[in-house]
């Protein structure tokens, strides 16, 4: 029995570390900065229909910005939950943007729009960015 938990302990330790050796990186660093501007076209938020560096218009503040290719169930109650604590917490100027990244905008938008709609989105702006890898200096992976 020693001998089957230690072999199962090796198997689970080597798996582990395949799967870490896996393991996508993508983003900033924590504490690498400053955090880059870049424009984004509004779809849901205040300025709907403009394009603005939401990044540079929240300053300082404290920010949660979501960078995303889809539009699912994920995605949509992630943002939900999101939207709550910055409802929440506007004494506090928290704040966030959602950026949906896509070679399509076009065909993406009325998506957007209705997820906002269903999830009840109403303090978070839910935007679109060209392309599959968003703003070149945030390093993000395109896996």
């Amino acid at each position: 029995m020693k001998k089957f938990c230690a072999a199962l302990t090796v198997c689970l330790f080597a798996v582990g570390a395949s799967y870490a050796a896996d393991e996508v990186k993508s983003g900033l660093a924590v504490g690498e900065g400053p955090v880059p501007a870049f424009n984004v076209r509004d779809i849901t938020g205040p300025s709907k229909g403009k394009t603005l560096c939401y990044r540079c218009q929240y300053g300082s503040r404290p920010v949660v910005t979501v960078f995303t290719r889809e539009l699912n169930d994920n995605v949509k109650d992630l943002v939900a939950k999101i939207d709550a604590k910055v409802g929440a917490n506007k004494d506090k100027k928290m704040a966030a943007f959602v950026v949906v990244m896509t070679e399509d905008p076009d065909a993406v938008e009325p998506k957007i729009e209705a997820l906002a709609k269903d999830a009840k989105i109403t303090s978070t702006p839910l935007t679109i960015v060209e392309g599959q890898v968003g703003p070149p200096n945030y390093k993000l992976s395109k896996d």
